[in-house]
Protein backbone atom coordinates (compact mmCIF):
# COMPACT_ATOMS: atom_id res chain seq x y z
CA UNK A 1 0.00 0.00 0.00
CA UNK A 2 3.16 2.34 0.03
CA UNK A 3 2.50 2.87 -4.00
CA UNK A 4 -1.00 3.42 -3.33
CA UNK A 5 -3.13 7.12 -4.16
CA UNK A 6 -7.05 7.47 -4.90
CA UNK A 7 -8.44 7.50 -8.42
CA UNK A 8 -11.82 8.79 -8.95
CA UNK A 9 -13.72 6.34 -11.47
CA UNK A 10 -15.05 9.15 -13.63
CA UNK A 11 -11.74 10.89 -13.69
CA UNK A 12 -11.85 10.68 -17.73
CA UNK A 13 -14.89 13.18 -17.72
CA UNK A 14 -12.86 16.10 -15.73
CA UNK A 15 -13.50 19.19 -17.85
CA UNK A 16 -8.92 19.64 -17.80
CA UNK A 17 -8.68 15.75 -18.49
CA UNK A 18 -11.63 15.83 -21.52
CA UNK A 19 -9.43 18.41 -23.20
CA UNK A 20 -6.22 16.30 -23.22
CA UNK A 21 -8.38 13.41 -24.35
CA UNK A 22 -9.84 15.43 -27.31
CA UNK A 23 -6.18 16.96 -28.76
CA UNK A 24 -4.08 13.48 -27.61
CA UNK A 25 -7.00 10.40 -26.86
CA UNK A 26 -6.03 7.95 -25.09
CA UNK A 27 -2.58 8.03 -24.99
CA UNK A 28 -2.69 11.90 -22.91
CA UNK A 29 -4.49 10.05 -20.77
CA UNK A 30 -2.08 7.49 -20.04
CA UNK A 31 0.53 9.87 -20.15
CA UNK A 32 -1.30 12.30 -17.34
CA UNK A 33 -1.51 8.89 -14.95
CA UNK A 34 2.03 8.07 -15.42
CA UNK A 35 3.19 11.43 -14.37
CA UNK A 36 1.12 10.94 -11.22
CA UNK A 37 2.35 7.92 -10.56
CA UNK A 38 5.75 9.66 -10.61
CA UNK A 39 4.73 12.39 -8.03
CA UNK A 40 3.31 9.38 -5.58
CA UNK A 41 7.11 8.15 -6.14
CA UNK A 42 8.33 11.28 -4.71
CA UNK A 43 8.50 12.22 -0.72
CA UNK A 44 7.31 15.18 -1.43
CA UNK A 45 4.96 14.88 -4.36
CA UNK A 46 6.92 17.07 -6.93
CA UNK A 47 8.68 16.43 -9.91
CA UNK A 48 11.92 18.02 -10.97
CA UNK A 49 10.84 19.41 -14.84
CA UNK A 50 12.98 17.69 -17.15
CA UNK A 51 10.87 16.63 -19.86
CA UNK A 52 13.19 15.10 -21.62
CA UNK A 53 14.68 12.95 -18.55
CA UNK A 54 10.81 12.28 -18.10
CA UNK A 55 9.89 11.36 -21.78
CA UNK A 56 12.47 8.72 -21.91
CA UNK A 57 11.05 7.17 -18.44
CA UNK A 58 7.65 7.28 -20.16
CA UNK A 59 8.89 6.61 -23.41
CA UNK A 60 6.80 9.14 -25.35
CA UNK A 61 7.72 12.56 -26.72
CA UNK A 62 9.21 15.71 -24.81
CA UNK A 63 6.90 17.87 -26.23
CA UNK A 64 3.66 16.07 -25.55
CA UNK A 65 4.89 16.14 -21.58
CA UNK A 66 5.60 19.94 -21.57
CA UNK A 67 2.48 20.94 -23.39
CA UNK A 68 0.42 18.14 -20.70
CA UNK A 69 2.28 20.14 -17.90
CA UNK A 70 2.36 23.22 -18.87
CA UNK A 71 -1.17 23.75 -20.86
CA UNK A 72 -4.28 22.33 -19.64
CA UNK A 73 -3.65 23.59 -16.12
CA UNK A 74 -3.79 20.20 -14.25
CA UNK A 75 -0.43 21.07 -12.89
CA UNK A 76 1.23 23.83 -10.88
CA UNK A 77 4.76 25.14 -10.05
CA UNK A 78 7.29 25.89 -7.79
CA UNK A 79 8.44 29.44 -6.74
CA UNK A 80 11.41 28.58 -8.33
CA UNK A 81 10.11 27.21 -11.36
CA UNK A 82 11.85 24.35 -11.45
CA UNK A 83 9.28 21.82 -10.10
CA UNK A 84 5.67 20.90 -10.70
CA UNK A 85 3.27 19.15 -9.02
CA UNK A 86 -0.61 18.90 -8.91
CA UNK A 87 -2.69 20.09 -5.96
CA UNK A 88 -5.88 17.85 -6.22
CA UNK A 89 -3.31 15.24 -5.78
CA UNK A 90 -1.93 16.52 -3.27
CA UNK A 91 -4.84 17.66 -1.14
CA UNK A 92 -5.84 13.60 -1.87
CA UNK A 93 -2.62 12.37 -0.33
CA UNK A 94 -2.84 14.76 2.30
CA UNK A 95 -5.93 13.56 3.62
CA UNK A 96 -4.41 9.72 2.77
CA UNK A 97 -1.37 10.96 4.74
CA UNK A 98 -3.67 12.35 8.39
CA UNK A 99 -5.38 8.83 8.08
CA UNK A 100 -2.26 6.78 8.07
CA UNK A 101 -0.44 8.82 10.85
CA UNK A 102 -3.28 8.96 13.04
CA UNK A 103 -3.80 5.06 12.72
CA UNK A 104 -0.25 4.70 13.46
CA UNK A 105 0.15 6.92 15.99
CA UNK A 106 -2.56 4.83 17.54
CA UNK A 107 -0.61 1.60 17.19
CA UNK A 108 2.21 2.44 18.80
CA UNK A 109 0.14 4.51 21.94
CA UNK A 110 -1.74 0.69 22.11
CA UNK A 111 1.54 -1.14 22.15
CA UNK A 112 3.20 0.96 24.86
CA UNK A 113 0.11 0.23 26.80
CA UNK A 114 0.20 -3.40 26.59
CA UNK A 115 3.66 -4.13 27.77
CA UNK A 116 3.19 -1.06 30.20
CA UNK A 117 7.10 0.08 29.75
CA UNK A 118 8.07 -2.91 30.53
CA UNK A 119 11.58 -3.72 28.11
CA UNK A 120 11.13 -6.74 25.87
CA UNK A 121 14.88 -7.91 26.01
CA UNK A 122 17.45 -6.17 27.88
CA UNK A 123 21.46 -6.23 27.08
CA UNK A 124 23.40 -8.43 29.40
CA UNK A 125 26.69 -6.66 30.46
CA UNK A 126 28.74 -10.00 29.96
CA UNK A 127 27.21 -10.04 26.23
CA UNK A 128 26.22 -7.26 24.06
CA UNK A 129 23.57 -9.30 22.42
CA UNK A 130 20.55 -8.62 23.76
CA UNK A 131 18.79 -11.69 25.95
CA UNK A 132 14.87 -11.91 26.44
CA UNK A 133 14.48 -11.62 30.07
CA UNK A 134 10.05 -12.31 31.24
CA UNK A 135 9.33 -10.15 33.69
CA UNK A 136 10.24 -10.68 37.35
CA UNK A 137 7.11 -11.60 38.93
CA UNK A 138 6.52 -14.60 36.19
CA UNK A 139 7.53 -17.45 38.52
CA UNK A 140 6.57 -20.74 38.18
CA UNK A 141 2.79 -19.63 38.62
CA UNK A 142 0.30 -21.98 37.19
CA UNK A 143 0.59 -20.97 33.50
CA UNK A 144 -3.20 -22.25 32.71
CA UNK A 145 -4.85 -20.20 35.59
CA UNK A 146 -2.79 -17.04 34.50
CA UNK A 147 -3.78 -17.63 30.31
CA UNK A 148 -7.84 -17.99 32.28
CA UNK A 149 -7.15 -14.54 34.15
CA UNK A 150 -5.63 -12.90 30.49
CA UNK A 151 -8.60 -13.86 28.66
CA UNK A 152 -10.80 -12.72 30.70
CA UNK A 153 -9.27 -9.21 31.54
CA UNK A 154 -9.28 -8.89 27.32
CA UNK A 155 -12.91 -9.46 26.93
CA UNK A 156 -13.20 -6.54 30.14
CA UNK A 157 -11.01 -4.24 28.41
CA UNK A 158 -12.17 -5.14 24.74
CA UNK A 159 -16.16 -5.45 24.79
CA UNK A 160 -17.34 -3.45 21.67
CA UNK A 161 -19.16 -0.52 22.28
CA UNK A 162 -22.41 -0.17 20.52
CA UNK A 163 -22.94 2.45 17.96
CA UNK A 164 -26.09 4.47 20.26
CA UNK A 165 -23.46 4.09 23.26
CA UNK A 166 -20.96 6.01 21.49
CA UNK A 167 -19.63 9.67 22.46
CA UNK A 168 -20.04 11.73 19.58
CA UNK A 169 -17.11 13.73 18.49
CA UNK A 170 -17.70 17.63 18.05
CA UNK A 171 -14.70 19.60 16.34
CA UNK A 172 -14.65 23.42 16.82
CA UNK A 173 -16.63 25.02 13.32
CA UNK A 174 -13.32 26.99 13.24
CA UNK A 175 -11.76 23.48 12.52
CA UNK A 176 -13.76 21.88 10.48
CA UNK A 177 -11.85 20.00 8.27
CA UNK A 178 -12.08 16.76 6.00
CA UNK A 179 -9.91 14.83 8.89
CA UNK A 180 -12.78 15.87 11.27
CA UNK A 181 -15.82 14.36 9.28
CA UNK A 182 -13.58 11.33 8.73
CA UNK A 183 -13.08 11.22 12.75
CA UNK A 184 -17.00 11.84 13.17
CA UNK A 185 -17.48 8.54 10.73
CA UNK A 186 -15.36 6.14 12.18
CA UNK A 187 -16.08 7.09 16.09
CA UNK A 188 -20.45 7.47 15.54
CA UNK A 189 -21.03 4.06 14.18
CA UNK A 190 -21.07 4.62 10.21
CA UNK A 191 -18.97 1.71 9.41
CA UNK A 192 -14.95 1.45 8.79
CA UNK A 193 -13.67 3.97 6.67
CA UNK A 194 -12.59 2.41 3.36
CA UNK A 195 -10.74 4.12 0.86
CA UNK A 196 -13.81 4.27 -1.13
CA UNK A 197 -15.85 5.56 1.25
CA UNK A 198 -12.99 8.26 2.18
CA UNK A 199 -13.23 9.48 -0.99
CA UNK A 200 -17.20 9.94 -0.87
CA UNK A 201 -16.90 12.04 1.94
CA UNK A 202 -14.53 14.62 -0.09
CA UNK A 203 -17.00 14.39 -3.15
CA UNK A 204 -19.66 15.36 -0.79
CA UNK A 205 -17.75 18.12 0.43
CA UNK A 206 -16.63 19.02 -3.10
CA UNK A 207 -20.40 18.67 -4.57
CA UNK A 208 -21.20 21.54 -1.78
CA UNK A 209 -18.39 24.04 -2.14
CA UNK A 210 -18.76 23.90 -5.93
CA UNK A 211 -22.74 24.35 -5.59
CA UNK A 212 -21.47 27.58 -3.70
CA UNK A 213 -22.50 26.39 -0.07
CA UNK A 214 -20.51 28.74 2.84
CA UNK A 215 -18.28 25.94 5.15
CA UNK A 216 -19.09 22.82 3.22
CA UNK A 217 -16.95 20.34 5.94
CA UNK A 218 -19.25 22.36 8.43
CA UNK A 219 -22.63 21.17 6.25
CA UNK A 220 -21.55 17.84 6.27
CA UNK A 221 -20.48 17.58 9.52
CA UNK A 222 -23.91 18.66 10.74
CA UNK A 223 -25.23 16.18 8.41
CA UNK A 224 -24.01 13.33 10.02
CA UNK A 225 -25.44 15.04 13.50
CA UNK A 226 -28.56 14.67 12.39
CA UNK A 227 -27.99 11.37 10.75
CA UNK A 228 -26.79 9.89 14.08
CA UNK A 229 -29.69 12.05 16.35
CA UNK A 230 -32.30 9.98 13.73
CA UNK A 231 -30.26 6.86 14.79
CA UNK A 232 -29.93 5.93 10.80
CA UNK A 233 -25.98 5.70 10.35
CA UNK A 234 -26.24 5.16 6.45
CA UNK A 235 -24.70 6.74 3.66
CA UNK A 236 -27.77 7.23 1.44
CA UNK A 237 -29.63 8.93 4.28
CA UNK A 238 -27.01 11.68 4.75
CA UNK A 239 -26.42 11.91 0.91
CA UNK A 240 -30.53 12.65 1.27
CA UNK A 241 -30.26 15.45 4.21
CA UNK A 242 -27.35 16.50 1.69
CA UNK A 243 -29.45 17.11 -1.48
CA UNK A 244 -32.31 18.33 0.51
CA UNK A 245 -30.39 21.13 2.17
CA UNK A 246 -29.32 22.51 -0.69
CA UNK A 247 -31.94 22.44 -2.97
CA UNK A 248 -33.81 24.64 -0.52
CA UNK A 249 -30.94 26.52 -0.05
CA UNK A 250 -31.03 27.10 -3.94
CA UNK A 251 -34.65 28.00 -3.96
CA UNK A 252 -33.57 31.48 -1.62
CA UNK A 253 -31.28 32.25 -4.56
CA UNK A 254 -32.26 34.97 -6.79
CA UNK A 255 -33.53 34.25 -10.03
CA UNK A 256 -30.56 34.96 -12.77
CA UNK A 257 -31.15 37.56 -15.04
CA UNK A 258 -32.28 37.04 -18.87
CA UNK A 259 -29.11 37.44 -19.90
CA UNK A 260 -27.26 34.91 -18.22
CA UNK A 261 -30.43 32.17 -18.30
CA UNK A 262 -30.11 33.03 -22.35
CA UNK A 263 -26.30 32.23 -22.29
CA UNK A 264 -27.19 29.47 -20.17
CA UNK A 265 -29.43 27.79 -22.95
CA UNK A 266 -26.61 28.90 -26.05
CA UNK A 267 -24.30 26.77 -24.50
CA UNK A 268 -23.67 22.96 -25.52
CA UNK A 269 -25.12 20.08 -24.13
CA UNK A 270 -23.19 17.06 -22.56
CA UNK A 271 -23.99 13.98 -22.64
CA UNK A 272 -22.55 10.98 -21.00
CA UNK A 273 -19.72 13.62 -19.91
CA UNK A 274 -18.76 14.55 -23.46
CA UNK A 275 -20.03 17.94 -24.82
CA UNK A 276 -22.57 17.63 -28.18
CA UNK A 277 -23.12 20.41 -31.10
CA UNK A 278 -25.88 22.91 -31.42
CA UNK A 279 -26.47 23.33 -34.99
CA UNK A 280 -29.19 25.41 -36.17
CA UNK A 281 -31.64 23.58 -39.20
CA UNK A 282 -31.25 25.02 -42.67
CA UNK A 283 -34.47 27.10 -43.47
CA UNK A 284 -35.75 24.06 -45.65
CA UNK A 285 -36.20 22.19 -42.82
CA UNK A 286 -38.11 24.35 -40.39
CA UNK A 287 -41.80 23.32 -40.81
CA UNK A 288 -44.30 25.97 -43.21
CA UNK A 289 -41.13 26.33 -45.21
CA UNK A 290 -42.08 27.21 -48.48
CA UNK A 291 -39.38 27.70 -51.57
CA UNK A 292 -38.57 31.05 -53.57
CA UNK A 293 -39.45 30.83 -57.05
CA UNK A 294 -37.22 32.64 -59.67
CA UNK A 295 -37.84 33.74 -62.88
CA UNK A 296 -35.05 31.90 -65.43
CA UNK A 297 -34.03 33.95 -68.15
CA UNK A 298 -34.03 32.86 -71.89
CA UNK A 299 -30.59 32.26 -72.00
CA UNK A 300 -30.35 30.56 -68.59
CA UNK A 301 -32.57 27.96 -70.02
CA UNK A 302 -30.43 28.08 -73.12
CA UNK A 303 -27.35 27.29 -71.20
CA UNK A 304 -28.86 24.90 -69.11
CA UNK A 305 -30.55 22.55 -72.49
CA UNK A 306 -26.93 22.79 -73.57
CA UNK A 307 -25.20 21.41 -70.33
CA UNK A 308 -27.82 19.29 -70.38
CA UNK A 309 -26.97 17.77 -73.89
CA UNK A 310 -23.29 17.80 -73.11
CA UNK A 311 -24.03 15.16 -70.26
CA UNK A 312 -26.96 12.68 -72.22
CA UNK A 313 -24.03 12.34 -75.16
CA UNK A 314 -21.43 12.10 -72.12
CA UNK A 315 -23.35 9.05 -70.85
CA UNK A 316 -24.56 7.61 -74.13
CA UNK A 317 -20.72 7.27 -75.58
CA UNK A 318 -19.58 6.05 -71.49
Amino acid sequence: MNSYFPHDSNARNDAKILKVRMKYGAEGYGVYFMLLERLRDDSEYMSVKDYNMIAFDLRVDASLIKDIVENFGLFAFADNGECFYSESFNKRMLIKDEVSNKRAAAGKKGAAKRWNGKAIAKPSSENSKAIAKPPEDDGNKSKVKESKVNKTKRQQTTAPVKAAERPAEEPSSSSSSILDICNFWEGNGFGQLSPFTRESLVDWVDDMRKAGSPEPEKLVLNALRTAVESNVRNYKYVNGILKNWESKRLLTVAAVDANDSERKTNQPQRRYGKPTRNEKLPDWAEPGYKPEHKKVSAEDRARLAEQLQKLRALGEKN
